[in-house]
């Protein structure tokens, strides 16, 4: 996983939430309010899930793979499930864009995790997470040994991770990258291509970014 790091909630998703409590006398809540059934409802949708989309780079929240801002391709993710934390269901720092996450019954990520939650669990916007996985060259992900191991692997596990397809893109996206380039690198150029790798081209973010990273640093 890559940390995400969030922006300023909106202007717009504050003053919806700020009008709608002085409407209703209550604050109101994602599940039939913000995501109401209808067009309205549908547009305050679309523009979150695109405002989402473009914060992370255009990469899912979880596995880092493409995603934009059609219903197609993403959906408006809550890491501590809306239905169990109702205090946090509008809370902008939880929520996020996930990828569709489903390959011929082979479900990962938003989808897989569902309302799975542990007190112990690692959001995408805590530096942790780039730290309590680890990717390999062969494109699977690995719990790091230690403290964290425990909940890294029941992440794992409940997003759907471990996935065939997951697996398969990753092993892909290190292939097509410099990393199995038979030219060495000097310790200069590799640093340089894993910042290149951290960053953002145009806004975007290199799919699987953090597994190409990994691969990279374990070369110098």
């Amino acid at each position: 996983m890559r940390k995400i790091t969030k922006g300023i909630t909106p202007d717009w998703f504050e003053k919806w939430k700020k009008n709608f409590e002085i409407k209703n006398g209550r604050k109101p809540h994602y599940a039939g309010d913000f995501s109401a059934d209808d067009a309205d409802g549908g547009k305050r949708r679309n523009r979150l899930r695109k405002e989402l989309v473009t914060e992370q780079g255009y990469i899912c929240c979880y596995c880092m793979s493409r995603i934009t801002a059609d219903n197609a391709s993403s959906h408006i993710e809550h890491f501590w499930p809306k239905g169990v934390f109702r205090d946090r269901d509008l809370d902008y720092d939880n929520i996020f864009a996930s990828c569709e996450g489903n390959y011929q019954n082979d479900d990962y990520c938003g989808h897989k995790k569902d309302d799975w939650w542990d007190l112990d669990m690692i959001p995408p916007t805590d530096i942790l997470v780039e730290k309590i996985f680890a990717y390999t060259e062969d494109g699977k992900i690995h719990s790091v040994s230690g403290k964290y191991a425990d909940i890294s692997q029941k992440m794992i596990d409940n997003m759907g991770l471990e996935s065939f397809h997951l697996e398969r893109n990753r092993r892909a996206a290190i292939e097509n990258s410099e990393v199995f380039e038979e030219e060495e690198f000097s310790e200069e150029e590799i640093r340089d291509l894993i910042e290149f790798y951290d960053g953002t081209q145009e806004g975007k973010c290199v799919p699987y970014c953090k597994a190409i990273i990994d691969c990279l640093v374990r070369m110098i």
